[in-house]
């Protein structure tokens, strides 16, 4: 199981959960790209860049497939990774806040009422 942190938290934020989960499932934390222990890297720290640092930790750590949840900047790097490597994330929750600027506007509940 793979856990991506919110902004501007590093991998302490899913800590007390990991604790809980590793008991169960072997658990990975990773920093996203400019947070915690991981660089920043060469020019600005895109959701592309974000997905191919968890293809390499996936790598790395020697797993194909694994659940990945992400909160905030890390439900959004999971959605690009998920967009990209779908066979290798069986799982996946997101918890993204909806900004104006990228997601549009929900509908009025009154619009979302079946017509008569």
């Amino acid at each position: 199981m793979i856990l991506l942190h919110p902004f501007p938290a590093n991998h302490e934020f899913w800590l007390p959960v990991a604790n809980a989960l590793s008991t169960r499932y072997r658990v990975i934390l990773p920093d996203l790209r400019g947070h915690g222990d991981s660089d920043i890297g060469e020019g600005p720290a895109t959701m592309e860049k974000h997905a191919a640092d968890i293809f390499r930790v996936m790598d790395c750590a020697e797993v194909g497939r694994a659940p990945l949840i992400g909160v905030s900047i890390g439900g959004y790097a999971l959605f690009e990774f998920w967009r990209k490597h779908r066979g290798r994330v069986p799982l996946s929750a997101c918890a993204i806040r909806r900004r104006q600027r990228m997601l549009p506007k929900p509908a009025p509940r009154a619009c979302m009422r079946p017509t008569t």
